[in-house]
């Protein structure tokens, strides 16, 4: 829609386009929860990878940086920073035990009864 005034206001056409692409992501993120079998595990993978990071490391991480110098300066700050440090452990804690069991559950579970989301055998009843 570029510069138009449907990128920005509250048009038929803007409001159109909207609810069109939230239908099209929406369809492509059933199809891969359809087609992958064990999408869960790759949530879950995902999730240890990216949440980890983005929800409690690199929080815990600008705080260190805007207060840097000035961690401990009272009991409010020094209890901020504790509450932070461990924001980070556990951050660091979801990315590495985390990952494994992830990783180790997609390996256990196409080593057993479930097929790859693609196969060329025959799936027939």
């Amino acid at each position: 829609m570029g510069n138009s005034r449907h990128a920005h206001s509250n048009t038929v056409i803007g409001w159109g386009v909207w609810i069109l692409v939230m239908i099209v992501i929406w369809l492509i993120a059933f199809i891969f929860s359809e087609v992958v079998p064990s999408m869960g595990d790759f949530l879950s993978l995902l999730s240890a990878a990216f949440d980890s990071f983005f929800g409690f490391i690199y929080f815990a991480i600008a705080y260190w940086q805007l207060n840097r110098g000035r961690l401990f300066a009272g009991l409010k700050q020094s209890t901020m920073t504790l509450i932070n440090i461990f924001i980070l452990c556990v951050g660091l804690f979801l990315l590495g035990p985390g990952l494994y069991a992830a990783v180790e559950a997609i390996i256990v579970d196409y080593s057993g009864s479930v097929t790859p989301a693609f196969t060329c055998a025959n799936m027939a009843i």
